[in-house]
């Protein structure tokens, strides 16, 4: 088991899988990538393993890793922090738009907007 902070519910989670043997020789086995968004709660599900920078599939016959994972985060922050991040995006969103997500952010519609997304 393993636990972390996440700060940004957008981000990915990579996973590196060694193998060991008895003379404590490391080998890598290769490497997942998993946003953070796709993983559902509890959920077992085969990764396919890829090289170290994540481009090709890792040596081996079939190289996998079977993972349950559970992911934890408050909505309501994650959102403010993600409005937050695109207002201080380098890329131009329109002024309008920006606006309206700062000013006159409606709880009751995200809350079912959220509901939405998870049924």
């Amino acid at each position: 088991m393993f636990g972390s902070n996440v700060k940004d519910i957008n981000s990915v989670l990579e996973v590196t899988v060694y193998d060991e043997d008895r003379d404590h020789k490391v080998e890598f086995l290769g490497k997942v990538a998993i946003p953070l968004l796709r993983i559902r709660n509890g959920e077992k599900k085969w990764y396919s393993l890829k090289d170290k920078k994540l481009h090709g599939r890792a040596k081996g016959s079939c190289p996998q890793i079977l993972l349950e994972m559970t992911v934890l985060w408050n909505p309501v922050s994650m959102i403010l922090m993600s409005v937050e991040f695109l207002q201080t995006c380098a890329v131009p969103f329109p002024v309008v738009k920006m606006t309206w997500l700062s000013s006159s952010l409606n709880v009751g519609v995200m809350f079912l907007n959220i509901a939405e997304t998870y049924s």
